[in-house]
């Protein structure tokens, strides 16, 4: 029953896409757990670990300063590793195939090296 759900909601995206003059993909942090990459707000996420650090304080606080750039450097490498997932990979063949197109102007707020991965220059 789940494979006929997915079958059918990936036809009505086939056919939304097709009959649409652009096309534009958000996501959220999520996709990228499936690499390996923590989120924010679910269990075990980012913020379960840290407290949020507002942008005044980071400004105003060496201290915050410092914090989050520990932070920074103790997740690096979790981040520069991860590798490009099934998410990541559709959004990439989207493009690929002219279904969506690439947007580099869009803001970005995810802060691993997917998406880099997934859309390479030039592509």
């Amino acid at each position: 029953m789940q494979v006929e759900k997915t079958d059918a909601a990936l036809d009505e995206l086939r056919q939304t896409l097709a009959a649409a003059r652009r096309a534009v993909v958000f996501t959220s942090a999520g996709i990228s757990t499936e690499s390996g990459i923590p989120d924010f707000r679910s269990p075990g996420g980012i913020w379960e670990r840290y407290r949020p650090i507002d942008f005044s304080e980071f400004v105003e606080s060496p201290d915050a300063r410092r914090e989050y750039w520990t932070r920074k450097f103790d997740s690096h490498e979790t981040m520069t590793s991860a590798q490009p997932n099934r998410g990541h990979e559709a959004m990439a063949e989207l493009v690929r195939c002219g279904a969506v197109r690439p947007a580099p102007s869009l803001p970005r707020t995810s802060t691993d090296c997917t998406r880099n991965r997934a859309f390479p220059p030039n592509r």
